[in-house]
């Protein structure tokens, strides 16, 4: 737990390797050690009372199910970086909920709780920093080269105010409860509870609407445990329990419910202006839900595979969502990411788990306050606080899943698991004979063995995969690269250090994100070399990591997209064209980031200026309908609201396709299309610098000589006026430059209108 609250603060797989390796290890230790209790006979994994009999092999099958379920994703990474959080979380719940009983059961609950308080000063103590206007401090931000993703918040160690904020309402629930009911001396317990009231109220401040509805849930249902806890003292002490505790938690929970309204107000209010009805639309939220309930509707019993709605979400992209929020890796719903990922079956096993521990929290507290009568307030019962804190915390954590995605965050994930073994009764070990000989008749029940096996399969893995993770990520230590999710600007990066570093990483472990960024830093080399072979050396470099990249992972589009650029600086254009058209249905809903579908037209622009070289006419139109078709498909797609050289590159389109109809003399044609040139110009000096007046005389010149052929005089006429109109555009345009064809143009122009209007063709 302490390392995952250190290191495991964001979404990279390699910070977390230190506490999954660790759980691993102990895991394994855990496994052999409660063995040989089993072989002797000294121990049974059933807790006492025997009401829960079926809760060991109940979590070993959710453990396995989850396990082979991301395992067998189609996406072999996403699927690791899920393992990275389910085998620690299955690994802590099973050593410590299940398999150690008696005094070391009490003790590992109790120092979890310690490393919890721990953590949270650590937090407050960096969140206090930011409150003053200091940037606080993190292990992450030192080390790892991550960056406040929430410049202005309070967020603790965490880059995020979510994260922060959802860590701080979940420990400072723990906090009030040892407060009232530890077993400690009074000052320690004074501190403990006004650490945490400091950290709800920074959980408040950092302005997070999800924490602040937890929160208030979470509060809620500690004041109803607490005023549980006292039915059985004394009166004298339940009295004055009742009016100083009470009067407490009352005056707590009514300032959650002010300060849960406060942060919506807002936040809401700030995002759009529309108050409470824009509480959560306000990030898509709303919109993301339907798309992950319609990709569970096509996988609907196993889901679609870990991560799976952070590629899948765009083919079932909401028509109500903007593109300006086209890239939602996860539903921020943790419930309809279990429905999408992990299918029926994953969020039945969650949301029984959740209702399970919660109903056993509620039973062991009416258990214990029957067991703590007269005046055991004064002493203090640790196993009533950790109970009480592991309900209020599991609720906390269940009402903010509804509307973020905090569980997959290894620090906030363990920090449920704590809240999940607190709450859980402990087993007492059975009898241990004089000289440590086996009970006699005393036989293991088969879930022991089951969960002894499982909780060693699983610390085996997470030492073989987080160590595999560790190892290759070293290089990305060493350089301070190693938080790789979220966005990253390869143009500024040291490429003669982060190739090799990107190189010797994969050489231990492929990973799609790795090969993909592999790819673009050689490209931009290839780019940016002067000698041919240094470029094509770079090139087939950054063809073989894109490749690897898109193996791994086909549902990326972006090492398609910079593949397709590969393709088209080596003059291979068959090939780009393809995998442009493989990528376009990924790319749709980012075409605002990725200005794909305008790269594509660029693309069968040039094809069709090369297809007029050779002399292949019905190829070059074909090309140009097609470009004409992406651009337009581009601009519809939002991409002008990131760009405006979408109007640059599309306006040379239609001009160059103009002037290959009057090349082939279909004059008419071309006339729709500089029609169409001036509307999507707007403004006349851009049209002036495209030369488009100019073009457009010279077409109206040759339609007029055209015209004359055929014995249309008077239209021949029309059209030299019109000629003459778009030449004197230029000349006023360019009046303080010289221009010797202009004129000469413009005098031949004049020429055959005088000619026109002596001839009495003119009317």
């Amino acid at each position: 737990m302490l390392l995952a609250g250190v290191f495991g603060t964001t979404l990279s797989v390699v910070p977390q390797t230190p506490a999954v390796i660790t759980a691993g290890i102990a895991a394994v230790l855990v496994a052999v050690a409660a063995s040989k209790n089993l072989v002797r006979g000294r121990a049974s994994l059933l807790p006492q009372p025997s009401a829960y009999t079926g809760l060991p092999l109940f979590s070993v099958l959710a453990v396995c199910y989850f396990v082979v379920r991301a395992w067998l994703s189609p996406v072999k990474d996403l699927g690791i970086e899920d393992l990275m959080l389910i085998m620690p979380a299955g690994i802590f719940y099973l050593s410590a909920g299940i398999v150690l009983s008696g005094k070391q059961a009490i003790s590992v609950r109790l120092v979890l709780a310690w490393v919890v308080i721990f953590l949270l000063s650590l937090h407050v103590a960096s969140g206090l920093m930011q409150l003053a206007g200091g940037k606080g401090f993190s292990v992450v931000f030192q080390f790892m080269g991550a960056r406040p993703a929430s410049e202005g918040s309070v967020i603790g160690m965490y880059g995020y105010y979510g994260s922060f904020a959802n860590f701080a309402v979940i420990a400072g629930l723990l906090c009030i409860s040892l407060g009232v009911w530890g077993r400690y001396a009074l000052s320690v317990k004074g501190f403990i509870l006004l650490l945490g009231l400091v950290s709800l109220f920074l959980s408040t401040l950092s302005q997070s609407r999800s924490a602040a509805l937890s929160m208030m849930a979470g509060l809620l249902v500690l004041a109803i445990l607490i005023v549980m806890s006292l039915a059985h003292q004394s009166p004298p002490i339940k009295k004055w329990a009742l009016r100083v505790v009470g009067g407490m938690i009352a005056l707590i929970v009514i300032s959650s419910v002010v300060a849960c309204y406060w942060v919506i107000q807002v936040r809401a209010g700030s995002n759009s202006g529309e108050g409470l009805n824009s509480l959560f639309d306000s990030v898509a939220r709303l919109n993301f839900w339907p798309m992950a309930y319609d990709q569970w509707l096509d996988f609907p019993i196993f889901g679609a595979g870990a991560r799976s709605f952070s590629y899948l979400c765009f083919e079932y992209w909401n028509p109500n969502l903007s593109t300006m929020h086209a890239n939602p890796e996860y539903v921020h719903n943790e419930y309809l990411q279990l429905l999408a990922d992990y299918g029926l079956i994953g969020l039945l096993l969650i949301t029984v788990a959740l209702v399970m521990h919660c109903y056993i929290g509620w039973d062991q507290t009416r258990k214990l306050a029957r067991t703590l009568k007269g005046d055991s307030l004064r002493k203090g019962s640790n196993a009533m606080a950790l109970t009480i804190a592991g309900v209020s915390g599991m609720i906390a954590m269940s009402v903010h899943v509804c509307f973020d995605f905090r569980t997959h965050l290894l620090a906030n994930l363990l920090l449920l698991i704590c809240c999940a073994v607190w709450l859980l009764p402990i087993r007492r070990l059975s009898p241990t004979p004089a000289g440590g000989e086996k009970i006699s008749g005393a036989r293991p029940h088969f879930q022991s063995y089951i969960t002894l096996l499982c909780l060693f399969i699983l610390g085996i893995a997470a030492i073989g995969i987080g160590g595999q993770q560790l190892w290759a990520g070293m290089p990305l230590f060493k350089q301070r690269m190693l938080k790789e999710d979220g966005a990253w600007k390869p143009y500024q990066v040291d490429r003669s250090v982060v190739i090799p570093m990107l190189e010797k990483s994969l050489s231990r472990t492929p990973r799609w994100q790795r090969s993909k960024r592999l790819g673009m830093l050689y490209k931009i080399e290839a780019d940016e070399a002067k000698q041919p072979a240094t470029k094509e050396k770079f090139y087939n470099m950054a063809e073989v990591a894109c490749l690897a990249s898109i193996k791994r992972n086909e549902h990326d589009p972006v090492p398609r997209i910079n593949l397709a650029g590969i393709y088209t600086s080596q003059s291979r254009y068959s090939d780009a064209d393809q995998v442009y058209a493989e990528s376009s249905s990924m790319a749709e809903a980012r075409e605002p980031w990725f200005k794909m579908h305008t790269q594509w037209a660029l693309l069968r622009h040039h094809m069709a200026m090369i297809s007029i070289e050779e002399g292949k006419s019905k190829v070059a139109e074909m090309h140009f309908h097609k470009a004409i078709d992406l651009f337009q498909h581009s601009r519809n797609m939002g991409v002008t609201m990131r760009s405006n050289k979408w109007k640059e590159s599309y306006t040379e389109c239609l001009l160059a396709y103009a002037l290959f109809l009057d090349s082939e003399g279909r004059f008419e044609e071309a006339e729709t299309l500089y029609s169409k040139l001036e509307k999507a110009g707007e403004d006349r000096y851009f049209l002036v610098a495209m030369c488009f007046y100019h073009y457009r005389g010279l077409h109206y010149y040759n339609h007029s000589l055209e015209l004359w052929r055929r014995g249309e005089a008077e239209e021949a006429y029309l059209s030299m006026l019109k000629a003459k109109e778009s030449m004197q555009v230029v000349r006023r345009c360019n009046k303080n430059m010289e221009s010797e064809l202009t004129d000469r143009e413009i005098k031949q122009i004049q020429g055959f209108i005088q000619f026109f209007e002596t001839t009495g063709i003119a009317k």
